[in-house]
């Protein structure tokens, strides 16, 4: 067997690394790297993912601005029952960080064989009218408060300049 030098095997990572989509990095396990936009991440058999056959895991959660939905199948050899499934849908929903706690859960079902197909689609919520409403009342109330507030410096800067002059 041939040994390899450290620069061949630095330049190979390097390659790799550089061939893995980044959007894709964030369901491998480590941090999060989300995208801005919606996205969708898939774990284990696509096909299936796609027709949605079998699904066990159906879980729902907001995240850093996304509304994302998990649907999964575990394979027939798994071992969890039908309490450890709900469990693990409890766990999901009310974890902090949704999207990094699924990512993390589905990598290592699948490292485990205990994931048939895991589907990941999160869509970026968009602020609703009302809350554009909002935030321009804002805005306008602030803008309103500043001009106010100049004014009343404009009339005390006088009222000290006019103080001023009659010494």
């Amino acid at each position: 067997m041939r040994n390899l030098r450290f620069p061949a095997v630095l330049a190979t990572a390097f390659i790799a690394a550089a061939v893995v989509p980044a959007t894709a990095s964030a369901q491998f396990g480590g941090f999060v790297n989300l995208p801005r936009n919606d996205f969708t991440w898939v774990w284990g058999d696509q096909d299936d993912a796609e027709r949605g056959r079998g699904r066990d895991i159906n879980v729902r959660g907001i995240d850093r601005g996304f509304d994302c939905t998990l649907t999964a199948a575990l394979r027939p050899s798994n071992r969890m029952t039908s309490m450890d499934i709900r469990q693990l849908e409890n766990n999901l929903r009310t974890s902090m960080d949704f999207i990094y706690y699924t990512a993390n859960t589905m990598y290592s079902m699948e490292r485990s064989f205990d994931l048939d197909w895991g589907k990941l689609d999160c869509a970026r919520m968009q602020p609703s009218e009302a809350d554009e409403d909002k935030q321009q009342e804002r805005v306008d109330r602030a803008l309103e408060r500043a001009r106010r507030e100049q004014a009343e410096r404009r009339e005390r800067r006088e009222r000290q300049e006019a103080r001023e002059n009659r010494r």
